[in-house]
């Protein structure tokens, strides 16, 4: 199973969309050194334009973690900025007899998306924790498809969200495969008073025009 870890010991921050001289590298975690960076060269148009506009998810009611996904966070103002970023579409190419229309510079395109829930102990040292799933994403990153990685900090009862875009299931389940992955999910069994795993869509339709956040089906 291939979910967000756990809840490290500080709070995601808003991160600046370019954070070395090379453009193609961006924080898309709470995590900013060299391994934890997202390379946009290993994606293609769809899924490194949604990684840019994701630098900016941010939730959008204190209540995040018990909020319905899709009222949780930014979701509208995300694929604004996605929009934004879109390249202008080359113009038709006109000839006496016939007119060429290009295609859209973004196709309908779907993301595979994991929310974790969960709710621990007040008390529990969340250290360990937290190193956990720094070596866990570290891994995710190198497998490949991970657009961006996001938790926040658990509330007055526990109670927490993490969650992970991803380019689709299969590199989710790559990122799940590796051995710091398999040690915080036994940690997840032992410390977590609950927790339970939503796996959804985010489907982005031609042109950026229009999005929804569905239950994934396989």
């Amino acid at each position: 199973m291939t979910v967000p870890i756990l809840d490290p010991p500080t709070p995601s921050k808003p991160l600046p969309l370019e954070t070395t001289t090379n453009p193609n590298l961006i924080i898309a975690s709470p995590y900013t050194t060299p391994p934890h960076l997202l390379d946009l060269t290993t994606l293609t148009t769809p899924y490194s334009l949604l990684a840019r506009a994701l630098t900016h998810l941010t939730p959008i009611t204190p209540s995040y973690a018990t909020a319905p996904y899709h009222l949780a966070f930014n979701w509208s103002s995300i694929i604004s900025t996605l929009r934004s970023l879109l390249p202008p579409p080359p113009s038709p190419t006109t000839t006496t007899t016939t007119t060429t229309t290009t295609t859209t510079t973004f196709p309908e395109t779907s993301y595979y998306i994991i929310v974790f829930r969960s709710r621990i102990a007040v008390s529990t040292d969340r250290l360990q924790l937290g190193l956990m799933d720094e070596e866990a994403h570290k891994e995710a990153v190198k497998s490949g498809g991970l657009l961006k990685y996001w938790f926040g900090t658990p509330d007055a009862e526990g109670r927490n969200l993490a969650t992970c875009v991803w380019r689709d299931r299969e590199d989710a389940k790559r990122g799940g495969a590796g051995k710091g992955h398999a040690q915080a999910m036994m940690a997840v069994r032992g410390l977590y008073k609950e927790w339970r795993v939503e796996r959804l869509s985010l489907v982005v339709g031609e042109g950026a025009g229009e999005w929804r956040i569905e239950e994934w089906t396989d």
